[in-house]
């Protein structure tokens, strides 16, 4: 919990002031693509870091049913 509250909220005084200058920058639209891709590739790293960390490999397939999992690699 209070790894939760010290990003949350402890995040806002120092990120707003930046999204709201991005957005008066370059648009509401692209701040929100900007900070749905800087999302994506934080959780992207974090799984590929706790993988490596861990000796796991991450499987990824692109069907009609997308599908990740973290495996434990075998020998």
């Amino acid at each position: 919990m209070g790894v939760y509250l010290l990003v949350f909220m402890g995040g806002t005084p120092l990120g707003s002031p930046l999204v709201g200058w991005l957005a008066g920058s370059v648009g509401v639209r692209w701040t929100l693509a900007f900070c749905g891709v800087a999302t994506a590739l934080s959780a992207i790293s974090a799984a590929y870091g706790l993988a490596w960390r861990t000796d796991r490999r991450i499987l990824a397939s692109v069907t009609s049913r997308p599908h990740v999992a973290v495996v434990p690699r075998t020998a």
